[in-house]
């Protein structure tokens, strides 16, 4: 009697949203660690995960160490090395559930067309910290430039100008004014907000009658 042996290959597929950031991401904003820190961001290696997408694909959110493919075009692309694991913030702060951040750098190696310029249908969000508010002007002042030039080359899609937006109430105006193609979380509808404040008069006038 001769045994034979069968090895079966399991594959597991998340569809998540992967977010290509600076390094400077998470000195900028706050994120809790709860394996490995935000360091690991500055290896193109790396990839860093949300604890609920590391139980997701690891069932644990010891993930560090672990790697993980990225599926592209139906196509896995490379693996990466699971660097650290965040707690997903809120659904009420500012970001989205994004479950996973990587070096900027990589979105160059995995699209060569927006490595040579030749290829602008991502649209990319920049904060900067400016300690002090009264050099804004002369800022918005020093982008014009790039306004100017992209206006030389591109007489169909004419800029006013760069512009800064506070980060504070930036969800809110984000919202109300229906801008798109921004990267955070926006506020809560008008409607909604309202809504609520409307249904709660009658159990407020029915405690003071």
């Amino acid at each position: 009697m001769r045994a034979t042996t069968t090895s079966v290959l399991v594959m597991r597929f998340f569809d998540n949203v992967v977010s290509y950031v600076d390094r400077d991401m998470f000195d900028m904003f706050t994120f809790e660690f709860i394996e490995g820190n935000a360091d690991a961001i500055k290896d193109k290696s790396k990839v860093l995960i949300s604890d609920e997408n590391a139980i997701r694909l690891f069932g644990t959110v010891s993930a560090v160490g672990k790697t993980m493919s990225l599926i592209q075009n139906g196509q896995p692309t490379k693996e990466w090395e699971v660097g650290a694991v965040y707690k997903l913030p809120p659904i009420n702060s500012s970001f989205n559930d994004n479950g996973a951040f990587m070096l900027y750098d990589n979105l160059y190696d995995l699209d060569k067309d927006m490595l040579n310029a030749t290829n602008w249908k991502y649209r990319s969000n920049t904060f900067v910290m400016i300690p002090d508010a009264g050099r804004l002007s002369v800022i918005e002042g020093q982008m014009k430039p790039f306004a100017e030039n992209n206006n030389k080359v591109r007489e169909d899609f004419v800029m006013s100008g760069f512009h800064l937006d506070p980060f504070v109430g930036m969800a809110t105006r984000d919202e109300y004014n229906k801008r798109e193609g921004t990267w955070t979380r926006n506020a809560s509808p008008l409607a909604a907000v309202v809504g609520c404040a409307v249904m709660a008069i009658p159990y407020f006038v029915d405690r003071v009658l």
